[in-house]
């Protein structure tokens, strides 16, 4: 009882275990979703600000030295190229500056020879006829500050940078403020940036240095207003996932960043306002960056992560528990097999003793002399030859229990099956005889040979035959038959006509030790190992043991062995010539 107790007091304990595991796995789960998601962004935010880093680079170094005042030393686009090839870590993004000066009528256009540093003049490409129209309208460029998105062409992809210079409206004469000052265009400077080699070179350094340390396995896509994808990197998408990703970065805008000024020894705007006013005021609104984890979402693949570690631990959690049933029910096993020991040591004594005793009693009254006459005599020498005999028997299953303890095998030879049958009977013949049995037997003519060890064979028989005798005595009756099968058995089967077994006992029935209710309970002595040696040894020949029984009906008990080859060879050809 104490120790079913301690079975459900620890199956209990595996249970809570199961419930703060599956919390804590949701715990950790939705902490490291958390995690991911915040490191994503971070490294998407890293990724626009270095991208954003190099058109702000661009800007500056091909932005007029003189702010809003034309000043003569002011570098021309030619010296801004050359020294943007010489000092930017991408210098390959820039695929042409285009100089684009107001006319009557419109905007004429220029392109900036790299090798000469001359303008000459060309069209219009027809791809940027967006970003012309958006050059000549009345309100470009705005007020200072106002003009990043006009900065930003990301459908081109293009930067602009507007030539403007200020006149003052009116005078300012004595104690009176100064009044606002207007912008006169002296045109723009279009710097248009090359999509392949931004996708090839800036991009995809980008990602590998902020996606590329193996812990953000991630799909990236940068797609441009119209939706086109421009770039793409990492593992493919397997699962559904949204248009927004896991994390989301606008890029292709300004920002002011601390390390991006202007080249050295190229001057400072005397006013900075407009330039950095027009920094600060970046929307982002040209190419958006979206991060995708490859299952779909970052929600669906912790949630695969944590039912894997769900599955493993509760895994875990069944093994322990199914370990610890196996160990209660080996433990519980062994005490009955412990008791069934002590059993059959105090059955085995029991049945000890009683030959014994008649044996001693026997011999005392002929070393006395009580016995005299020759028919006494005679008498009392059978009873002790029938008892040495029991006892011997007894001896004899003993050391065959201990012979399959210790893995004894068999030496087999061809034997005779009819034969065996009518040596068991004639040994038994005394005790059927004593019990009024009537005995059938049925010896099929032709029978093959088996490949046994006789004597094993033999007490394997006189078991059956002899529990036949034991619990089958109200019957009185007993009938062997041998048959011969077309798969090359031989099938030997021993039944009769006694109570018969229970239905909840025939499971155990082969078990070394074990005893049905009724027999354990003492109405018929017996060790219970009689028909565990009979299954061993129909095993060790390579065959079978079954029993078929109906309560009230008897019970007949089947040997199923192998025929040796040369017979098996023989009967098949006179079962072939019978059936013929």
């Amino acid at each position: 009882m104490l120790l079913w107790g301690l079975a459900a007091a620890l199956l209990g304990l595996l249970g809570l275990l199961a419930t703060l595991q599956y919390r804590w796995l949701g715990e950790v789960s939705e902490a490291q979703r958390e995690r991911l998601r915040a490191n994503l962004e971070r490294s998407a935010r890293r990724f626009a600000d270095d991208f954003d880093r190099e058109l702000t680079r661009l800007f500056l170094i091909f932005q007029p030295v003189g702010g809003w005042r034309r000043r003569a030393e002011e570098p021309s686009p030619a010296d801004a190229l050359a020294r943007w090839r010489e000092e930017a870590p991408y210098p390959e993004m820039l695929a042409q500056v285009l100089h684009a000066e107001p006319t009557g009528a419109g905007l004429a256009l220029e392109c900036l020879d790299p090798a000469t540093g001359e303008a000459a003049a060309c069209a219009w490409p027809p791809e940027m006829d967006a970003l012309r129209q958006r050059l000549e309208a009345p309100a470009f460029p705005r007020r200072p500050g106002e003009t990043v998105d006009e900065l930003l062409a990301a459908e081109v992809p293009a930067v602009v940078v507007p030539l403007v210079g200020f006149e003052p409206r009116f005078g300012r004469p004595e104690g009176r403020p100064r009044e606002r000052t207007r912008i006169s265009a002296r045109g723009f400077l279009v710097l248009r940036l090359d999509r392949e080699a931004l996708r090839d070179g800036l991009l995809a350094d980008l990602a590998a240095r902020h996606f590329g340390d193996g812990e953000a396995d991630v799909h990236l896509r940068i797609v441009d207003r119209g939706g086109a994808v421009v770039f793409e990197a990492g593992p493919a998408v397997t699962g559904a996932s949204g248009g927004n990703g896991d994390a989301a970065s606008e890029l292709f805008g300004f920002a002011p960043f601390d390390d991006v000024r202007r080249p050295a020894g190229a001057g400072e705007p005397r006013r900075r306002g407009w330039a950095l006013g027009a920094l600060s005021q970046s929307a982002g609104r040209g190419w958006r960056l979206v991060v995708t984890h490859p299952s779909g979402s970052l929600e669906a693949a912790v949630a695969a992560v944590r039912r894997r570690n769900l599955a493993i631990g509760l895994g875990v959690l069944v093994l322990l528990g199914t370990t610890l049933v196996l160990l209660l029910a080996a433990a519980r096993r062994a005490q009955v097999l412990a008791r069934r020991q002590l059993e059959f040591v105090a059955g085995i004594t029991h049945e000890l003793r009683t030959p014994l005793t008649a044996m001693r009693s026997a011999a005392q009254n002929l070393a006395d002399g009580v016995v005299r006459e020759p028919p006494q005599v005679a008498r009392y020498g059978a009873l002790i030859e029938r008892e040495g005999r029991r006892l011997s028997d007894m001896v004899e299953q003993a050391l065959e229990y201990a012979g399959i303890q210790s893995g004894r095998g068999f030496a087999r030879r061809p034997t005779a099956v009819a034969e065996l049958v009518e040596v068991a009977l004639a040994e038994l013949r005394p005790l059927l005889d004593e019990k009024g049995f009537t005995v059938e037997t049925d010896l099929a003519p032709g029978l093959p040979d088996v490949l046994a060890d006789a004597a094993a064979l033999r007490r394997a028989l006189g078991n059956l035959i002899g529990n036949a005798v034991k619990y089958a005595a109200a019957g009185a009756w007993l009938r062997v038959s041998v048959r011969a099968e077309a798969r090359g058995e031989v099938r030997l089967a021993v039944a009769d006509r006694g109570p018969g077994i229970a239905p909840e006992d025939l499971p155990h029935v082969f078990e070394p030790f074990y005893r049905g209710r009724d027999l354990a309970a003492g109405r018929v002595p017996g060790s219970g190992l009689g028909l565990a040696l009979v299954r061993h040894v129909a095993e060790g020949h390579g065959g079978r043991v079954t029993v078929a029984s109906r309560p009230g009906k008897g019970a007949t008990f089947t040997l199923c062995l192998p025929a040796a080859p040369a017979s098996r060879a023989v009967a098949d050809a006179e079962a072939r010539a019978v059936a013929s």
